[in-house]
């Protein structure tokens, strides 16, 4: 009702207001692999019995609020919207890639974690080094990127990606509203 509502009256944010009602990172996941993304090994409401790794995730989490470990051996109660497996990448490393109508932004975000903490999030202490993603090496990420934004009809977004150890680059999620906050480099 509310997105109709600013449609009719000719009022737009950078995605479809519809974007934002929902802005449900499970859902996404599973769009996105059902159009052959790659995305980690997801479940729901339960711990697999193959990996001891596991990232336990909030569906609305920001700034890697809402995302924790979980060692199957130390721990047995769980309860979390989603659990994913944890993508083993060389020193830890992920990359964000903003999207802004749609296409990669010319700068792409290599983030590393804290010594003492495993996610990648400013906000977590992680630390970043911008790229120019228009260098070649960096083409599977943003084509990525780009592929995941049209897929689920958003123009603005900073997509999470992470190459595994195997060499697979996966989308761990796509954020609809991405802070700029730690992004002032860009500007």
């Amino acid at each position: 009702y509310i997105s109709s509502y600013f449609t009719k009256k000719h009022i737009f944010g950078l995605n479809p207001f519809s974007s934002h009602f929902q802005n449900n990172k499970l859902s996404d996941l599973i769009e996105l692999q059902s159009n052959g993304i790659n995305i980690p090994d997801t479940y729901v409401n339960h711990v697999p019995e193959t990996s001891n790794k596991l990232l336990v995730k909030d569906n609305w989490g920001f700034g890697g609020f809402g995302v924790n470990s979980y060692d199957k051996n130390k721990e047995t109660n769980i309860y979390s919207e989603h659990i994913q497996a944890f993508i083993t990448s060389d020193g830890g490393t992920d990359w964000r890639v903003l999207l802004i109508n749609g296409k990669a932004f010319p700068y792409l975000i290599e983030r590393h974690p804290s010594q003492n903490d495993f996610r990648t999030n400013k906000f977590q202490g992680g630390d970043s080094i911008i790229h120019d993603s228009n260098h070649g090496l960096y083409e599977p990420l943003t084509r990525i990127a780009e592929r995941a934004g049209l897929i689920l009809d958003i123009a603005y977004a900073g997509v999470d990606l992470k190459t595994g150890l195997e060499g697979n680059i996966y989308v761990l999620e796509v954020n609809r509203t991405p802070s700029l906050r730690f992004n002032k480099e860009f500007v």
